[in-house]
């Protein structure tokens, strides 16, 4: 099903991804087993936190928020009643993942709103983009996956320190500004650590470093101390200004 939308003049890219339980993390996946799979863990179990059950399907939108699913109790199909073996009910999955990739664009210009919004501050007028528009798009798709160097436990388990970094675009006239936001149960996100771990919270120190390698890339780190156990993180980036 991937490979057909991937085939469709869909504006944005569908992946579709299995996250295997944390209870099941040393059972080995079937040979030939062709669906990328994601390893939940027990200090984060997102399958509790969602309330997920065996053969889920859960969609989630670009900015990894759970989308609600039309005349779909809990706004999940489960495969165990809903059989994709089924024509009808595969056409319809397919159906809801290319109406989820192709969101509203109301100038044509092949760019969705909500990205538009994002980066822009409002959405443009017209099809064509001006090279600076144009750079700062770059910047958005330039970074790489947020990598968890380190999470270390200290103060007898009571919290928790981590390391973690992105690599981004460092040349140009246009510098973006990466965000680190956080969340305790992955529906509520914040940069602001107090807005989710209450006024007690610490803030990371930030360094960047560049990267010797002909990239034109430098890594952005966070050092991050008094944490809770569980904290999931993710890495975004606001809306560049001219320099």
């Amino acid at each position: 099903m991937e490979s057909e939308i991937a085939a469709s003049p869909a504006l944005l890219e569908v992946r579709i991804v299995g996250v295997n339980m944390a209870a099941d993390a040393n059972i080995p996946l079937p040979q030939g087993f062709g669906l990328p799979m994601a390893q939940d863990l027990p200090e984060i179990d997102m399958w509790a936190t969602w309330g997920v059950q065996w053969r889920d399907v859960i969609l989630v939108d670009e900015r990894n928020n759970g989308v609600g699913i039309p005349n779909i109790p809990r706004n999940t199909l489960n495969l165990s009643f809903f059989d994709l073996g089924k024509p009808e009910n595969y056409a319809t999955l397919k159906e809801i993942l290319l109406l989820m990739a192709n969101p509203v664009d109301n100038n044509g210009n092949r760019i969705a709103d909500t990205l538009e919004e994002d980066v822009f501050g409002s959405i443009l007028e017209g099809e064509d983009l001006t090279a600076e528009q144009l750079e700062r798009l770059a910047f958005v798709s330039s970074l790489e996956p947020l990598q968890l160097e380190r999470v270390t436990s200290v103060d007898a388990g009571t919290s928790a320190a981590a390391l973690l970094r992105t690599r981004r675009r460092a040349y140009g006239s246009i510098r973006p500004r990466t965000v680190l936001e956080i969340s305790t149960d992955g529906s509520l996100w914040s940069a602001n650590p107090s807005e989710i771990l209450g006024t007690a919270a610490t803030e990371p120190a930030v360094s960047i470093e560049p990267v010797y390698d002909g990239s034109g890339s430098e890594w952005v780190e966070w050092s991050w101390e008094g944490l809770p156990e569980s904290l999931l993180f993710r890495v975004r980036t606001d809306r560049p200004a001219a320099q």
